[in-house]
């Protein structure tokens, strides 16, 4: 995790630095610039937005189309955008090691909500969090 935590420094933008992560968890840096770049081109996003303080009810249905995105391009989600828990848990248990922490990452982060966007918006928030929080 603190491998991760330093690679996350380096990266500036807080969205960018969650997702990033998120698909480092999976498949590793060049996969993860690689869904980056193919999910800011597939939902027309601006970098402008993928800055965690300008997240609002404006721009929250562009981040969460990009989220899920990013969600199904790693596998955490599949094209209905349920939860792939199995495929979470084996990423995280990869990289945090730590069951305990694994268990609550699961338990806090990835809660399915009754709209696929908001699911992954909502994990990769609470990720955020849990990241700055270590």
């Amino acid at each position: 995790m603190k491998a991760l935590l330093a690679i996350v420094a380096l990266i500036s933008a807080a969205v960018y630095v969650t997702v990033f992560a998120f698909t480092l968890l999976s498949e590793g840096k060049e996969f993860g610039d690689e869904v980056v770049k193919q999910c800011i081109t597939e939902t027309s996003i601006s970098k402008d937005i993928l800055d965690m303080d300008t997240i609002n009810e404006e721009n929250r249905d562009k981040v969460g189309s990009f989220a899920l995105c990013v969600s199904k391009k790693v596998g955490y989600q599949d094209d209905d955008g349920n939860l792939q828990t199995d495929a979470i848990k084996k990423a995280l248990t990869s990289s945090v090691g730590n069951t305990d922490q694994v268990n609550t990452l699961m338990r806090k982060c990835f809660v399915q909500k009754s709209q696929a966007k908001e699911t992954a918006l909502a994990s990769l928030l609470c990720f955020s969090d849990e990241l700055s929080s270590n």
